[in-house]
C-alpha cells in the first residue's frame, strides 16, 4: 500500500489510490474511485461515486477538511481547498480556493505556501522553485 489512511477513513472495493495519498479521519472513499499520486483527503471527506458524475482530483491537490466538491468538476494538480469550502466549478492547478461558495484568493507552490507574485514571477520559500503568472493561470517553470 503506497497511501496512508487513518483507521477511521472508508474505503470501498474498487478504489485506486495514488502513491503518497493521506486519507484522514471519517472520510469515505466510495467504491471505484480513482485518486491519483499525493493527493490529500481531509476529515470527513466523501468522493462521490464515478456513476454520479466524474470528478477528477490530480496529482498533489489538497483538500480540508468537511470541504464539499460538487460533482463533475476538476481539482487541478497542487491545487489547494480550504476546509469547509464548497467547490462549485472547476479549479485551475496551483489554486487557493476557499469560503462557500468557494473563490479563489490567490495561489499556492507545490508545497502549499502561498506564492505572492512580484513582476509576475514567485519563488516558494520551502523549495524555491520558480513560478510564472500567465493571465489566469500559474506555471512551474523549470
Amino acid at each position: 500500500m503506497g497511501y496512508f489512511s487513518h483507521d477511521t477513513a472508508v474505503i470501498d472495493d474498487g478504489c485506486q489510490i495514488g502513491n503518497g495519498v493521506k486519507i484522514w479521519h471519517f472520510s469515505h472513499i466510495m467504491s471505484d474511485c480513482i485518486i491519483a499520486d499525493r493527493c490529500n483527503i481531509g476529515q470527513s471527506a466523501v468522493i462521490r461515486k464515478q456513476s454520479y458524475v466524474s470528478t477528477l482530483v490530480e496529482k498533489g491537490a489538497s483538500i480540508g477538511a468537511n470541504a464539499t466538491i460538487i460533482c463533475g468538476n476538476t481539482i487541478g494538480k497542487f491545487a489547494l481547498i480550504g476546509a469547509g469550502a464548497v467547490v462549485t466549478k472547476s479549479v485551475k492547478p496551483y489554486a487557493l480556493i476557499v469560503g462557500n461558495p468557494g473563490k479563489q484568493i490567490g495561489w499556492v507552490s507545490e508545497f502549499g505556501h502561498r506564492l505572492n507574485f512580484k513582476n509576475g514571477t514567485a519563488i516558494c520559500k520551502e523549495s524555491n522553485q520558480k513560478y510564472q503568472l500567465f493571465g489566469d493561470h500559474v506555471k512551474k517553470i523549470l
